[in-house]
């Protein structure tokens, strides 16, 4: 029984070790869960906070990347823009030294580049060719001629001759010799051949303008049919411009000096001045404005459709600055406009147009809604309505001497092909001065004989100028090239007519008043100005090409205000068919 007991106790007592093992173990499992769980959640806050880590370099990597990928864009565009300024700068400089001299000489364009250089005339010589041997050297008419030339033998003195007045004046006094000397006692004359040697002296006196103001006292009075009466005569009251109190003499004087030797408004007021007139600016810009208004309401009409009525015109365009009121502010304000001239050649008559200042083409086609022919233009995109089949009974010729001046800028960047071009180019011009003085049907044979050649050998060197992609790079080359072949249609067509030019030039100088005007003023004050001083323009201008004293035709013009023609009695107003009244 004790045994048992003991046992029992023993098992009892291994019994409770081993639950205060197994507590402990279950509290250490516990302990280590706990561990396990903080250590998860630890583990679990860093990978999170490394994703976030990882999540913002990889956007900032991504931010980055685009950064550079700007930069790199930015720099490219950076490399061609300094690129495209380098060119244009050597392109400038390289123009600049070719256009030094006066603006408007066309032969100044050539006279640093093209003095000394070997021209190439194998070409032209071809073409030239008829058949027959040419004669043997040191035979020629010229070496025959150095042959037998003798020395010059030194004149004999044929004593004093008589002086020949060389300058024409309104008025010359002759004060014979007898008329203020009278020799002195036991004096006499040098005598030549039996005669006094008489030589003359010659001088021109200034006799300064002035203005003179009648006033006129008058009064009204009854007659004796009980009629009131005026005692101011009825030819002195009327003056040729209504609220203008300005004779004709001096409206043409004051229009002569503004549009035929482009004196500004202000300095002609300070010659008048000096002349002992003073007038209001305001006040005299209101008189010129209605002179204008008046010869333009008689005869501008009349003078489009005389300029239109011909086989052959000439066109160009030019820019001027008018004073143009804001619709929103009503602030004046100086806007670049623009203004066209048309130029019948051959009755010496030019037109110019101001509608609104429009650069569009429009201007022309309203001009030449009526006009069948041919006509000479440049290069602006405008006219190239004209070279399809909307107007065939217009024929469009280009401007060779555009092509000419791009063919010289060319040579400051590529002087080789530039300099072969430029020969068949001057070889045209030559054959055109050969070719001067003839009839327009001789001439336009003598053109497609001659002057085909030259065009064919210029097409084709511009075509093969055009393959090369290293030359086209240069920008001056691309610029003369492209307008040959883009305007080679138009450029040719002066083969096709005998009476066309083969450049523009004769509108383009009659630009030069307008220029000229523009140089002195400045501006034009208004659109209205602007259309009467082109309507100016064309009567002075017409005036200088038919040969006629501006002074004495609007003169002429201001008293047949008075009583205007009729149509017809209008275009014999006009500057071509006008004869002055000796």
């Amino acid at each position: 029984m004790k045994r048992k007991d003991l046992s029992y106790e023993l098992l009892l007592e291994n019994m409770s070790r081993i639950q205060e093992e197994k507590a402990m173990l279950q509290q250490q499992n516990n302990e280590l869960l706990a561990r396990l769980s903080s250590m998860e959640e630890s583990y679990k806050a860093e990978l999170a906070a490394m994703r976030d880590t990882q999540h913002a370099l990889m956007a900032q990597n991504t931010s980055l990347q685009q950064s550079l990928e700007t930069m790199r864009l930015t720099m490219e565009q950076q490399i061609k823009i300094n690129a495209t300024l380098s060119e244009q700068l050597a392109n400038a400089l390289s123009t600049g030294k070719l256009s030094q001299g006066k603006r408007f000489a066309p032969t100044t364009e050539q006279r640093d580049l093209l003095n000394n250089r070997r021209i190439d005339g194998r070409g032209r010589d071809r073409d030239d060719f008829d058949g027959t041997n040419p004669p043997a050297s040191g035979t020629t008419t010229e070496s025959r001629s150095c042959e037998h030339a003798t020395p010059k033998q030194k004149k004999k003195s044929k004593g004093r001759r008589p002086s020949i007045e060389r300058y024409d004046c309104d008025e010359t006094i002759v004060h014979e010799l007898a008329d203020y000397f009278k020799l002195p006692e036991g004096a006499k004359f040098k005598t030549r051949n039996g005669e006094t040697e008489i030589y003359e002296w010659i001088q021109y006196e200034f006799i300064p303008g002035r203005i003179v103001r009648h006033v006129w006292q008058t009064a009204c009075y009854i007659n004796a049919d009980g009629d009131c009466c005026k005692t101011l005569p009825q030819e002195e009251r009327d003056n040729p411009v209504k609220g203008c109190p300005f004779s004709a003499e001096m409206l043409a004087f004051l229009l002569v000096e503004k549009y035929g030797y482009h004196t500004p408004k202000k300095r002609i007021r300070i010659k008048l001045r000096e002349m002992g007139a003073r007038f209001p600016k305001t006040t005299f810009n209101h008189y010129y404005q209605l002179a204008e208004s008046e010869l333009r309401a008689m005869l501008e009409a009349t003078l489009r459709e005389a300029v239109a009525d011909c086989s052959y015109l000439m066109i160009d365009e030019t820019s001027v600055l008018v004073g143009t009121e804001n619709e929103k502010t009503g602030v004046v304000e100086y806007l670049k406009k623009y203004l066209w001239a048309f130029h019948n050649k051959c009755g010496n008559l030019v037109s110019y147009v101001y509608e609104g200042g429009s650069r569009a083409r429009e201007v022309v086609l309203n001009f030449l809604q009526k006009f069948k022919g041919t006509i000479s233009t440049d290069g602006y995109n405008a006219y190239s309505v004209f070279d399809d089949d909307r107007h065939p009974d217009i024929l469009h010729c280009g401007c060779w001497s555009h092509a000419r001046r791009k063919t010289i800028e060319m040579i400051g960047v590529e002087s080789e092909v530039g300099y072969k071009l430029l020969d068949e180019i001057d070889a045209l011009f030559d054959y055109e001065r050969r070719f001067k003085g003839m009839q327009a049907t001789e001439k336009m044979q003598s053109r497609q004989k001659l002057s085909n050649h030259v065009l064919n050998r210029i097409l084709t060197m511009a075509k093969s100028i055009s393959t090369d992609t290293i030359l086209m790079g240069k920008e001056l080359v691309k610029k003369a090239v492209n307008y040959i072949l883009t305007q080679w249609d138009s450029l040719r067509n002066f083969l096709r007519d005998g009476n066309a030019e083969i450049s523009n030039n004769l509108c383009e100088q009659r630009m030069k008043p307008i220029k000229l005007d523009l140089k002195n003023c400045q501006n034009i004050g208004s659109q209205g100005a602007a259309e009467n001083a082109a309507f100016m323009h064309s009567l002075v201008e017409s005036c200088r090409l038919n040969g006629k004293d501006p002074y004495a035709y609007l003169c002429h013009l201001f008293r047949k205000l008075k009583s205007p023609p009729d149509h017809i009695g209008k275009r014999d107003l006009l500057p071509d068919r006008w004869m002055p009244v000796c």
